[in-house]
């Protein structure tokens, strides 16, 4: 699995329980966290690794034992490129990707705040194509085992019987009533219901992985702009002839993006965009980069859509850290091209955003 934010919260520890479970009963486990947020969770990750089944690697890694904030200063270059996916494959059969990190958050466990989301499940020949691409993350020189991270800055090795201090405090935290209930109510939803019964259908349709270079911050050839995101993605939104439905949270276009889409609008292709307004938004920062632009895209033809803060306020519920802001904050991220074409992105803001490299 790869996750650019791993919590240490319901959901995050919930995974943990399980993915410890399976590593007893003999599955190889890898996990790789972007660093962005990682290092807050440095004393689980390398008890996790001592076990015989489980390797956990962290991307593009902030130096231990130094400030962080100065480190965003003096390398911003280098830290401003984040692997921003998030895939989850199990045996080579079958694949998680989408929008979700780990986090309550994103799975309805926090009653503070909720993202609403989008993720896909995938079998078939595609599901190998996912491997390919979490292997290469693994095998990138940015991505350091943490037993390599933590050496020499903490002097004591991790201490006996810490993974079995860890199963007993998971335990603990899984008999918990709250726990339970969250536990309870996911074995109980529709679709949970449905695997189980083995009457959930899958959808068979032609499918591939694209993705941005592991290595894309070092490269220096004249191809590598050719194999971003953007770059793969641009002929199938190119070809689009009728319809174009673009959902991002965090749309900031720039006049290149704002120019290509009223192109498309001006060619006769219905331009659809869904986004968060100011009032949704959770990065209230990010929305100014779209205000800029919301009159060309209008004024060509663009029809904008924004969720709407009045849907959630009944709830009575608000952000904890940006009062008020409604709890509900979109966090999907999808496109369409002609009801013909989908992607769903493992991760990526939106297609045309180029301040931070995300992958």
């Amino acid at each position: 699995m790869q996750y650019y934010i791993f919590h240490q919260d319901t959901v995050g520890r919930l995974l943990i329980r399980n993915l410890l479970a399976a590593a007893d009963r003999g599955v190889r486990v890898r996990m790789l966290i972007d660093d962005m947020y990682g290092e807050e969770a440095d004393d689980v990750w390398s008890t996790l690794d001592t076990h015989s089944n489980m390797e956990v690697r962290l991307y593009n890694p902030f130096v231990r034992g130094h400030s962080k904030n100065l480190q965003l200063i003096t390398h911003m270059k280098r830290v401003n490129h984040r692997m921003h996916s998030k895939t989850y494959t199990v045996d080579n059969q079958v694949s998680i990707v989408g929008g979700r990190n780990i986090g309550d958050e994103y799975f309805d466990a926090d009653k503070d705040v909720a993202f609403s989301d989008l993720d896909a499940m995938i079998i078939g020949p595609v599901v190998p194509e996912v491997s390919d691409e979490f292997d290469q993350y693994w095998n990138s020189r940015h991505s350091y085992p943490i037993t390599t991270l933590i050496e020499g800055v903490k002097k004591e090795a991790v201490q006996a019987g810490a993974l079995d201090n860890l199963r007993s405090e998971l335990d603990r935290f899984y008999r918990q009533k709250q726990t339970l209930d969250y536990v309870d109510a996911e074995k109980n939803s529709v679709f949970a219901k449905s695997l189980r019964e083995q009457t959930a259908h899958f959808s068979f349709s032609k499918a591939k992985i694209i993705h941005d270079s592991a290595e894309k911050m070092t490269r220096s050839d004249d191809n590598w702009k050719e194999e971003l995101l953007i770059s793969q993605l641009a002929p199938y939104i190119q070809q689009a002839t009728e319809e174009y439905i673009l959902v991002s949270p965090y749309f900031v276009p720039g006049q290149r993006g704002a120019d290509a889409i009223c192109k498309l609008s001006q060619q006769g292709v219905r331009v659809r965009i869904l986004t968060n307004s100011l009032a949704s938004n959770d990065v209230a920062a990010v929305h100014t980069g779209y205000m800029r632009h919301r009159k060309q895209l209008l004024r060509c033809g663009v029809e904008l859509y924004e969720l709407n803060e009045q849907l959630k306020k009944e709830e009575g519920k608000r952000f904890t850290w940006l009062p008020g802001l409604s709890k509900s904050s979109l966090h999907a991220k999808t496109m369409a091209m002609d009801k013909k074409v989908t992607f769903v992105p493992a991760g990526r803001w939106l297609p045309f955003h180029r301040t931070v490299h995300f992958s």
